[in-house]
């Protein structure tokens, strides 16, 4: 079977294969939005949380649309991509039409106005992150392939299909992937840190966290806002998202 370039940069997307059965990130889609010598970091972007945004913050008035799970990063914190870069100061573009980040003012004014719909944006509860190195070993350890981000990979309107939608599309040498079932199904009761580090516990991605936690967003500048944590846990928020 020939591999796709197998080179990951800002703008590409990770496409998880069958042999990453780490219960986060089996029958992923990350859209990278920076690699480098600091890390990486991303969003996963076709693993809805089953709840609404206006579940978990009232930042956005009557705006209403679904929350998707960025990464067991920062989970308490809400992050957004979007296709206005060209109306929103400080957005960083990862490609064509797929910005992140942003002043958070302009991103109301514009949702306010209905200049931007939820086709136009997604939110993201925490993001997906790698420190130095560690993506280069995952990729040698035959975890990801590699392939050119699409914006409709991100605003696409059945994100729940689209990793066997870029599978299939490989050609019929990966159409078995499909049928392999996961040995791990990722459950959480609540959408806080204590539900997301039971259950990664185990992985290759817990031992880095507090490192990440710390350095992300000193390195990179997040836009995000913070969600109120405690109001959070009242809420049964993901069901299940393999």
């Amino acid at each position: 079977m020939k591999m796709p370039d197998q080179n990951p940069t800002g703008g590409r997307i990770l496409v998880s294969q069958p042999s990453l059965t780490d219960r986060f990130f089996s029958r992923s889609v990350v859209m990278l939005a920076e690699h480098g010598h600091d890390g990486t970091f991303g969003f996963i972007v076709n693993k809805p949380a089953n709840i609404r945004l206006s579940t978990v913050s009232d930042e956005f008035g009557d705006f209403d649309t679904d929350l998707y799970l960025g990464g067991p990063v920062h989970v308490n914190s809400l992050f957004y991509v979007h296709s206005k870069g060209e109306l929103i100061e400080d957005s960083l573009k990862i490609i064509d039409g797929v910005y992140w980040g942003g002043n958070l003012s302009e991103i109301r004014k514009l949702i306010s106005s209905g200049k931007m719909t939820d086709k136009d944006i997604r939110f993201y509860a925490g993001y997906s992150g790698w420190e130095p190195l560690q993506l280069d070993r995952e990729m040698n350890e035959k975890s990801w392939i590699v392939l050119d981000g699409i914006n409709r990979y991100v605003f696409g309107s059945r994100p729940k299909i689209l990793w066997k939608k870029i599978v299939l599309s490989l050609g019929k040498d990966y159409a078995p992937w499909v049928n392999k079932i996961p040995r791990n199904k990722f459950k959480v009761s609540s959408l806080n840190p204590d539900s997301y580090r039971d259950q990664v516990s185990n992985s290759n991605y817990w031992f880095f966290l507090k490192w990440i936690t710390i350095s992300f967003p000193l390195i990179f500048g997040f836009g995000y806002c913070n969600l109120e944590f405690l109001s959070l846990r009242k809420y049964p928020a993901i069901s299940q998202i393999t």
